[in-house]
């Protein structure tokens, strides 16, 4: 699976996963599939979120370590900048 990714710096490293179209459809599937069993989750989330869902029981292991190689190449890439 391919993951491409830019970096930008806006006085903070942001950096930019485009994830693979079968693993966003994937992701998709499985909501649309489970979304009446799926937890309400807006309460636990910052801002006026009026109806998201808890989705960590309908990902896959092959689609949280995803979602974990982008977090931990984020820190990666965070810990190495400079700031004098």
């Amino acid at each position: 699976m391919e993951i491409k990714m830019s970096q930008f710096n806006l006085g903070t490293i942001i950096l930019k996963f485009d994830l693979p179209a079968a693993l966003i459809d994937d992701i998709n599937e499985a909501y649309d599939k489970h979304n009446e069993q799926m937890p309400a989750y807006n309460t636990q989330l910052a801002g006026k979120i009026a109806d998201e869902k808890k989705v960590n029981t309908i990902l896959t292991e092959e689609m949280k370590q995803t979602f974990q190689t982008c977090f931990e190449k984020y820190m990666q890439i965070r810990n190495e900048v400079k700031w004098d």
